[in-house]
Protein backbone atom coordinates (compact mmCIF):
# COMPACT_ATOMS: atom_id res chain seq x y z
CA UNK A 1 0.00 0.00 0.00
CA UNK A 2 1.47 3.28 -1.35
CA UNK A 3 1.55 6.29 1.64
CA UNK A 4 -1.40 8.06 -0.24
CA UNK A 5 -3.55 4.75 0.24
CA UNK A 6 -2.31 4.80 3.84
CA UNK A 7 -3.10 8.39 4.81
CA UNK A 8 -7.19 8.19 2.23
CA UNK A 9 -7.36 4.82 4.57
CA UNK A 10 -6.02 6.48 8.50
CA UNK A 11 -8.48 9.72 7.64
CA UNK A 12 -11.67 7.75 6.56
CA UNK A 13 -10.84 5.78 9.97
CA UNK A 14 -10.88 9.39 11.66
CA UNK A 15 -14.13 11.28 10.35
CA UNK A 16 -16.97 10.07 12.79
CA UNK A 17 -20.19 7.73 12.03
CA UNK A 18 -22.83 6.67 13.88
CA UNK A 19 -24.83 3.85 13.07
CA UNK A 20 -28.04 3.49 14.92
CA UNK A 21 -30.36 -0.02 15.57
CA UNK A 22 -32.90 -0.44 17.43
CA UNK A 23 -33.79 -3.97 19.27
CA UNK A 24 -36.05 -4.79 21.77
CA UNK A 25 -35.76 -3.00 24.82
CA UNK A 26 -32.71 -1.18 23.39
CA UNK A 27 -31.41 1.62 20.96
CA UNK A 28 -27.40 1.14 19.88
CA UNK A 29 -25.35 3.94 18.73
CA UNK A 30 -21.71 2.25 17.08
CA UNK A 31 -20.10 5.44 16.85
CA UNK A 32 -16.53 5.19 14.84
CA UNK A 33 -13.53 7.63 14.39
CA UNK A 34 -12.61 10.71 16.29
CA UNK A 35 -15.30 12.35 18.47
CA UNK A 36 -14.39 15.79 19.34
CA UNK A 37 -15.34 19.33 19.13
CA UNK A 38 -15.31 19.62 15.31
CA UNK A 39 -17.81 16.65 15.11
CA UNK A 40 -19.86 17.08 18.21
CA UNK A 41 -22.97 18.21 15.62
CA UNK A 42 -22.59 14.55 14.42
CA UNK A 43 -22.68 13.01 18.09
CA UNK A 44 -25.40 15.24 19.22
CA UNK A 45 -27.91 14.47 16.72
CA UNK A 46 -27.57 10.98 16.98
CA UNK A 47 -27.84 11.12 20.40
CA UNK A 48 -30.65 12.80 19.96
CA UNK A 49 -32.27 10.68 17.59
CA UNK A 50 -31.62 7.65 19.39
CA UNK A 51 -33.06 8.94 23.06
CA UNK A 52 -36.49 10.18 20.74
CA UNK A 53 -36.96 6.38 19.62
CA UNK A 54 -38.02 6.18 23.68
CA UNK A 55 -36.31 2.45 24.27
CA UNK A 56 -35.52 1.68 28.22
CA UNK A 57 -31.31 1.47 27.05
CA UNK A 58 -29.06 3.50 25.13
CA UNK A 59 -26.31 1.46 24.17
CA UNK A 60 -23.08 3.57 23.00
CA UNK A 61 -20.62 1.07 21.07
CA UNK A 62 -17.44 2.39 21.17
CA UNK A 63 -15.67 -0.54 19.24
CA UNK A 64 -14.20 1.53 16.44
CA UNK A 65 -13.99 5.10 18.21
CA UNK A 66 -10.03 5.86 18.00
CA UNK A 67 -10.61 9.29 20.29
CA UNK A 68 -13.01 10.99 22.54
CA UNK A 69 -12.20 14.46 23.66
CA UNK A 70 -13.89 16.30 26.56
CA UNK A 71 -16.98 17.72 24.21
CA UNK A 72 -18.06 14.51 23.43
CA UNK A 73 -17.85 13.04 26.68
CA UNK A 74 -20.20 16.16 28.05
CA UNK A 75 -22.65 14.93 24.62
CA UNK A 76 -22.65 11.62 26.74
CA UNK A 77 -23.14 12.88 30.07
CA UNK A 78 -26.12 15.19 28.82
CA UNK A 79 -27.41 11.93 27.32
CA UNK A 80 -27.03 9.85 30.11
CA UNK A 81 -28.78 12.55 32.32
CA UNK A 82 -31.82 13.31 29.80
CA UNK A 83 -32.36 9.20 30.17
CA UNK A 84 -31.86 8.83 33.83
CA UNK A 85 -35.13 11.65 34.93
CA UNK A 86 -37.39 9.22 32.37
CA UNK A 87 -35.91 6.20 34.11
CA UNK A 88 -33.96 4.91 31.08
CA UNK A 89 -30.12 4.50 30.85
CA UNK A 90 -27.16 4.84 28.70
CA UNK A 91 -24.30 2.85 29.24
CA UNK A 92 -21.01 2.33 26.78
CA UNK A 93 -19.26 -0.74 25.54
CA UNK A 94 -16.37 -2.34 23.74
CA UNK A 95 -14.04 1.34 24.44
CA UNK A 96 -10.63 0.72 23.27
CA UNK A 97 -7.97 2.16 24.48
CA UNK A 98 -7.55 5.70 24.85
CA UNK A 99 -11.24 5.91 25.22
CA UNK A 100 -11.06 3.68 27.76
CA UNK A 101 -8.91 5.48 30.03
CA UNK A 102 -10.84 8.68 29.29
CA UNK A 103 -14.13 6.70 30.60
CA UNK A 104 -12.25 5.20 33.66
CA UNK A 105 -10.91 8.52 34.74
CA UNK A 106 -14.92 9.95 34.19
CA UNK A 107 -15.47 6.57 36.84
CA UNK A 108 -12.63 7.09 39.03
CA UNK A 109 -12.81 10.70 39.94
CA UNK A 110 -16.49 11.20 39.68
CA UNK A 111 -18.18 8.23 39.93
CA UNK A 112 -20.01 8.10 36.96
CA UNK A 113 -20.37 5.10 35.34
CA UNK A 114 -20.68 5.35 31.30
Amino acid sequence: MNATAIADARLRSERPTVVQTQHTGEVVCALGGEFDMGSADVLSDALDRAVAVGEPRLVVDLTDTVFMDSSALNLLLEARTRLAAEGRWLMTRNAQRPVARLLDLVRRRHGIVL
